[in-house]
């Protein structure tokens, strides 16, 4: 069995992420009981013996169903696999449904799993967006010893997905050891930031984590003073670093903030961000919400939107 693989067993399901190819396997029932083997010995052939306990007439079907699962399992471990992503029970089925992790929701939604953790890191940022949630920017946060003890509890609980939040998670010196922290007890990572600390060595590190998802905030599309964010916004420095982590491989969706200062701009918006060679870019409405809840300066937020890095 490939050493990278991350799996959950569950009491009667299995999943399994191959960080190589960023390809999700979820088999559920009878199915899952050969999944192991196959991941292992993927070139393994059933005999006789292994069909000992199915009746006669349903041994030649079974047989099939089960030679059937050994070869999608070869597809996922070597990334060959022409039908993007499917569960183990759909290849069995004339009509595909649903992905592994759409699969993997709708079981862990009927038995109550856990199967996702966000964490945020910290409350300080390099930002000072008025959509902001967090109430007081600050430097308190949770001890990287006390995150490990979290990692073991939740990996113990079956979680598979982390996501990495705050305040802006490169403000952390350690951000990286405790992402590998992660990493190497098997979780499948996600990191949210608005990039603007983005360095040519942070993405070297991002890359090496082989993430699911670096979600990167975008506030502006030009190089001025952002009254939004009520700092000098880089943009075209982060739009470099961002066709770097492009390049690098790294999975990169970037999500535009959408308020008055921008909703009459969205097609300019997209046209260069684009050019960044990103696919997958979201547009989140902020709500002006007039309410008591203050910034600490006094300006109105949204407690309807949290923060994006």
């Amino acid at each position: 069995m490939p050493d990278n693989l991350i799996i959950r067993n569950f009491n009667d399901a299995i999943f399994v992420f191959n960080p190589k190819n960023r390809k999700f396997l979820f088999a559920e029932g009878t199915i899952s009981n050969v999944v192991p083997m196959f991941l292992k010995y993927p070139d393994k052939q059933i005999d006789e013996s292994y069909l000992h306990s199915i009746s006669s007439p349903y041994k030649v079907k079974a047989k099939e169903d089960i030679e059937l699962v050994r070869k999608n399992i070869c597809d996922f471990l070597h990334g060959s696999n022409d039908k993007e992503n499917l569960s183990l029970e759909n290849t069995l089925s004339d009509e595909i449904i649903e992905t592994p992790t759409q699969r993997l929701l709708a079981y862990a939604i009927k038995r109550w799993q856990i199967i996702n953790a966000s964490i945020e890191l910290n409350y300080n940022c390099n930002l000072q967006c008025q959509c902001c949630y967090v109430g007081s920017f600050n430097k308190n946060c949770l001890q990287r010893y006390e995150l490990q003890t979290i990692a073991k509890q939740l990996k113990k609980a079956g979680a598979v997905f982390i996501l990495f939040t705050g305040g802006e998670i490169l403000l952390r010196k350690d951000i990286f050891e405790i992402m590998n922290d992660f990493s190497r007890l098997g979780f499948v990572l996600e990191a949210k930031s608005n990039g603007i600390l983005l360095t040519r060595s942070a993405i070297d590190k991002f890359a090496s984590l082989n993430l699911l998802n670096l979600q990167i905030s975008i506030y502006d599309i030009e190089d001025r003073y952002s009254v939004f964010t009520e700092r000098h916004y880089k943009f075209n420095h982060l739009a470099e670093n961002i066709k770097l982590a492009v390049k690098q491989e790294i999975p990169v969706s970037l999500s535009v903030l959408v308020g008055k200062h921008n909703v009459n701009d969205l097609d300019k918006y997209h046209d260069v961000l684009q050019r960044t060679g990103v696919v997958e870019i979201f547009y989140s409405p902020y709500i002006h919400y007039s309410s008591t809840q203050r910034s600490r300066k006094g300006k109105t937020i949204s407690p309807f939107k949290k923060r994006d890095g």
